[in-house]
């Protein structure tokens, strides 16, 4: 079985989706099984939409589907994938797809960037891409692989550092 790769949001050029589709394709040409799914809308959907078509073993591009239907979605992937670029439209907006595949207990696939540091700080379920680039994300993918083993108890630790940042944490702290 391969291992499941989600994203769910915006599909625009800036979101950094391509590189991330083309280190999955990549990564399955040299005999690892990742399966890609994105599900949204934007800019860059048809363009994606498009390469997926071209590599459907790797790569599914759905539309966008209702907040309730995303559960769906959630419950059969592994890891979450956050990978936008260090600009500083990211740096400083909130992290809230982050925390919605934390309350998943998804494993967490990003950049580093502060947006994502502040959250997952050293927390035990993420694989950090040093970079944006395509070769960042390879990099990423092999440590993902290279880990498959530990993917379940990663999820647990996702799961509980989620209850860090639930309303009624952030009272107890205040």
């Amino acid at each position: 079985e391969p291992i499941e790769l989600l994203y769910i949001g915006c599909m625009h050029l800036e979101r950094n989706l391509m590189p991330f589709c083309q280190a999955v394709v990549n990564a399955n040409v040299e005999q690892m099984k990742f399966h890609f799914v994105m599900v949204g809308e934007g800019n860059q959907f048809d363009e994606l939409r498009e390469y997926a078509l071209a590599h459907p073993e790797s790569l599914t591009v759905l539309p966008a589907v209702p907040q309730n239907e995303l559960v769906a979605f959630m419950a059969k992937a592994q890891v979450g994938v956050l990978p936008f670029p260090d600009e500083l439209k990211f740096r400083v907006s909130s992290a809230i797809k982050l925390f919605e595949y934390l309350g998943a207990g998804l494993v967490i696939a990003a950049t580093r960037i502060s947006a994502h540091e502040y959250v997952i700080g050293d927390g035990q379920f993420v694989f950090w891409a040093e970079g944006s680039g395509s070769e960042h994300f390879r990099a990423c993918l092999d440590s993902i692989w290279q880990q498959k083993l530990q993917l379940t108890a990663m999820s647990a630790n996702a799961l509980k550092a989620s209850h860090l940042w639930t309303w009624e944490a952030a009272a107890r702290k205040i």
